[in-house]
């Protein structure tokens, strides 16, 4: 779908037009900039973003920091948030390389290390400042053996960068969520009243975002512990077996 079409739906949605209507002067433009601005809000909620980039990049032996964004020594779209990092050993086994796990430290974690410069095996920790554009990574310990470092991250969600070229899709779930939160985010904008027919578009704006956060929410997986059942994983009750954890 264009934006134009998208931004026109919203539009008669939210009674700014009519059936057979059109928007105009500036008025496709300031759609188009409110939706932009509506995905950006929405990077910054998980339960909104639809999928978990994983994203592997070789650390260089004796350095420490790295940049991460467009241009950056990890080039990829600057994520909103790190999720979780590993560390790939590929000097210990290059064939068939371990990942271990490592924190994601915030700031107070990256300042309660004392001495920051010592150098390891391969790094424990990692300090995301994100700063915009290129966000810094700092590693802790410094990497003295070949290693890559995983991240999961936050994908950006796709946004319509123009009017009446670029189609932009979505998992499903999505339209619906955008097409009806745009509208009431045009409201506002173009001072319309409050309605039945508007208390009605904004009821489905909220249900159609909760299905989204319903859709995208991490199902937690119950286990027991260990110390109780002698093992190492959890029951699955659905195919009546036992999941080893290794």
């Amino acid at each position: 779908m264009k934006a134009i079409d998208l931004i026109s739906s919203s539009a008669r949605l939210a009674g700014i037009l009519a059936s057979g209507e059109n928007l105009q002067g500036n008025e496709p433009n300031d759609g188009l900039l409110i939706l932009q601005q509506m995905l950006d809000e929405w990077q910054a909620d998980g339960l909104k973003i639809f999928q978990e980039l994983i994203s592997t990049f070789p650390l260089t032996l004796g350095q420490q920091t790295y940049t991460l964004g467009p241009g950056g020594n990890f080039n990829i779209p600057r994520p909103a948030k790190i999720q979780r990092a590993g560390m790939l050993l590929t000097g210990s086994n290059p064939i068939q390389p371990p990942e271990i796990p490592i924190s994601v430290l915030d700031y107070e974690g990256w300042a309660n290390i004392r001495v920051k410069n010592i150098q390891g095996n391969y790094p424990l920790n990692v300090y995301p400042d994100y700063a915009y554009p290129l966000m810094t990574l700092y590693f802790y310990q410094i990497p003295g053996l070949a290693c890559s470092v995983v991240l999961y991250s936050w994908q950006p969600l796709v946004t319509w960068p123009d009017l009446d070229t670029t189609d932009v899709t979505f998992p499903p779930a999505y339209m619906k969520a955008i097409r009806y939160n745009l509208a009431v985010n045009l409201m506002p904008e173009f001072d319309m009243p409050v309605t039945s027919t508007s208390q009605l578009v904004v009821s489905q704006a909220e249900n159609s975002l909760r299905m989204l956060k319903e859709i995208n929410l991490p199902a937690p997986i119950m286990t027991c512990d260990s110390g109780l059942t002698g093992r190492q994983g959890y029951y699955d009750w659905y195919s009546d077996t036992y999941v080893d954890r290794r």
